[in-house]
């Protein structure tokens, strides 16, 4: 009877000997900063993508802030209007959207973003991010009224033809 209940007891006093103990990680704590054209300046004045491109073709007022849905550790950030293009940018570097999301993950350890680039996560210290209208400055302008006649460098369809024609020939 006494083998009986020490097998009976046995779990019981196993039991009291494992203690898992969970450790919460620490909060998600990472920062993003959306861009527009009024403040674009004060945080990514020193990347190449601001210096080459919005400094230098004044496309200040084609710029537009993101829109984002940030749950816990994780981020999406989209340009709520059709045609502008999200540019995810650090200091130093920039990554073209387009029309897609960009979706990261703050890791809650290091406090540094993780930035699905489409083939891998890249991991950056800061983030910012501004949507930008690219139709208005590269629409082509349109062609000079013509007189009828094609300019002298145009050669007409049939001789062009001809020309290829008589390669094989």
């Amino acid at each position: 009877m006494l083998p009986f209940l020490l097998y009976l007891l046995l779990p019981v006093l196993i039991q009291s000997c494992l203690v898992i103990r969970y450790t919460e990680p620490p909060k998600c704590e990472c920062q993003w900063v959306p861009l527009d054209k009024t403040n674009i300046q004060s945080f990514v004045s020193e990347n190449p993508f601001y210096t080459e491109n919005v400094t230098v073709y004044h496309l200040y007022s084609l710029l537009f802030p993101p829109v984002s849905t940030q749950d816990d550790c994780s981020l999406s950030i989209y340009c709520d209007t059709e045609g502008l293009s999200l540019v995810v940018m650090t200091k130093t570097f920039a990554i073209l959207f387009g029309a897609y999301s960009a979706d990261a993950l703050c890791n809650p350890y290091t406090q540094r973003w993780q930035v699905d680039n489409g083939a891998e996560l890249v991991t950056y210290d800061e983030l910012y991010a501004v949507c930008m209208d690219y139709r208005l400055s590269t629409t082509p302008e349109l062609p000079a009224r013509t007189t009828g006649t094609p300019p002298p460098e145009i050669i007409p369809f049939r001789s062009a033809v001809n020309k290829f024609l008589n390669w094989f020939w």
